[in-house]
C-alpha cells in the first residue's frame, strides 16, 4: 500500500512550458493529501531556488533538496545534512576560483556562482530560473555544486574529486554530489524520520538524476517527457507533464478514482 509519494520538481511536478504546476496535478495532490498520503518533493534545487519558483502554496510534508544532501520537514527544519568530502570541497573551490567554467556553489542557506555566460543564462531560463548572484567563496561548507559545461569537461574536473560524482540534469548541466548521497539516500533518511518503509513509496521523475530514486522506491514512475535512462529505470511510464502525467499516474496506481 502506498503511503507516501516523492516528486521531482522540474519536468515532473512543474511544467516549464506552462511556467506552473498543471492544474490537474495540483487537484490530484489535494486529493492524495485528503486521503492521508504524505507528499514530499525530491529535487536537485537549493531551497532558495525552490522558493523562487512559481510553486503553489501546498502543505508538502517535507523536502529532499540538493539531490539528497539537505532534507527538511514541512517547516524547513533539517532532517538530514551531508556536505561534500573536505578534500573535494577544496578542489571545487580551486575550480571555482580558476573560472574556467561557470560553477555554482551550494551552501545550506545560500547559493552563488563564479560567473555567468550566455549558455548558462539560457540553460537557467529554460528551467524557469534566473542566474544567482556572483560572489567569491565565503568559506562555508559546500553541500553540492552545479557545473555548466560539456560532459567531457565535467569528467575532467571530476578526476580531482574522487569522493564526488556527476549527476546530469541537462545535456550541459551537471550536479556535483557525494558518491555516498543521492536522491535515494535523501528519501531513505526522510522515510526513517517518518517511520515509513520504501515499499510504501511511489516516486516520480523525468531525468537521469532521478534514476536512483526510481529504482529505490516501491514504485518508480517516469514522465512521458523523461530521459531514456529515467524511463528504463521506472516501473511505469506515464504521460508528459503537460498532458496531465501526474494525475494519470495516480489513477493508474489506484491513488485516485478513475
Amino acid at each position: 500500500m502506498i503511503k507516501a509519494v516523492f516528486l521531482d520538481v522540474d519536468g515532473t511536478l512543474y511544467s516549464h512550458g506552462m511556467h506552473a504546476v498543471p492544474p490537474s496535478a495540483l487537484r490530484a495532490l489535494e486529493a492524495l493529501r485528503e486521503g492521508g498520503i504524505r507528499i514530499f518533493l525530491a529535487t536537485g534545487r537549493h531551497q532558495m531556488a525552490l522558493k523562487k519558483l512559481n510553486l503553489p502554496a501546498f502543505p508538502f510534508d517535507g523536502y529532499v533538496t540538493l539531490t539528497g544532501h539537505l532534507c527538511y520537514d514541512r517547516d524547513w527544519r533539517p532532517v538530514f545534512r551531508s556536505s561534500l568530502p573536505e578534500a573535494d570541497q577544496a578542489a571545487l573551490v580551486r575550480a571555482f576560483e580558476a573560472r574556467r567554467h561557470p560553477l555554482l556553489l551550494l551552501h545550506e542557506h545560500e547559493e552563488y556562482i563564479n560567473y555567468v555566460d550566455a549558455l548558462t543564462a539560457g540553460m537557467m531560463a529554460a528551467v524557469s530560473s534566473a542566474p544567482p548572484q556572483t560572489a567569491a567563496y565565503n568559506g562555508e561548507p559546500i553541500y553540492a555544486a552545479a557545473l555548466y559545461s560539456t560532459r567531457a569537461e565535467a569528467e575532467q574536473l571530476m578526476t580531482g574529486m574522487p569522493g564526488c560524482r556527476l549527476s546530469a540534469w541537462y545535456e550541459t548541466g551537471f550536479d556535483i554530489i557525494s558518491r555516498e548521497v543521492g536522491k535515494a539516500r535523501g528519501i531513505e533518511e526522510m522515510l526513517r524520520s517518518f517511520d515509513l518503509r520504501r515499499e510504501e513509496t511511489a516516486v516520480f521523475g523525468d531525468a537521469d538524476n532521478d534514476v536512483e530514486m526510481l529504482e529505490y522506491a516501491g514504485v518508480g514512475v517516469a514522465m512521458g517527457n523523461g530521459t531514456p535512462a529515467a524511463k528504463a529505470a521506472a516501473d511505469l511510464v506515464t504521460a508528459d507533464v503537460d498532458a496531465d502525467g501526474l494525475a494519470c499516474a495516480f489513477r493508474t496506481l489506484g491513488l485516485l478514482e478513475a
